[in-house]
């Protein structure tokens, strides 16, 4: 018997493991949107149809902030592309990731803090944007050995 084929060997392959977790997050988000769609058809039933259900249906609440959904959509849209252009340029150290989520955190809180608010909880919202990414980078890239973009 080849020794590399035992009960408690274990063989990765590296090109391809990445894909495993997010192939696992991916099944249980479908099966999530299953779940849900059964639950509202249930719903739309006992209210009395599906189109009576759609005729008031809204997907936006009436007066939703489109400064706080549209600045986040840009600002996570600037963020993923940011952390893969200065990943490229500091390959596998993870400071794409480091670099980019400290200013990301900070704009992203002080959006959803609002106006008035921020000048208020301006020393938390630097704190937390500081030390949670430092956070993640040390105990992830660091200590774990887990790669970041």
């Amino acid at each position: 018997m080849n020794e590399n084929t035992g009960f408690l060997h274990i063989t990765i392959d590296f090109d391809t493991s990445h894909l495993f977790f997010p192939k696992i997050v991916i099944g249980i988000l479908i099966f999530l949107l299953i779940v849900i769609g059964i639950h509202s058809l249930v719903k739309y039933r006992k209210k009395g149809g599906i189109g009576t259900a759609l005729k008031s249906y809204h997907f936006f609440a009436k007066d939703f902030d489109k400064i706080k959904l549209l600045g986040t959509i840009g600002l996570l849209a600037a963020y993923f592309y940011l952390m893969n252009r200065i990943g490229r340029l500091f390959p596998n150290q993870g400071l794409g990731f480091l670099i980019t989520s400290i200013p990301y955190m900070f704009i992203q809180s002080s959006l959803f803090v609002g106006k008035a608010s921020v000048r208020k909880h301006l020393a938390a919202i630097s704190i937390t944007s500081v030390v949670t990414p430092l956070f993640a980078w040390i105990l992830f890239g660091k200590l774990f050995f887990i790669t970041l973009p």
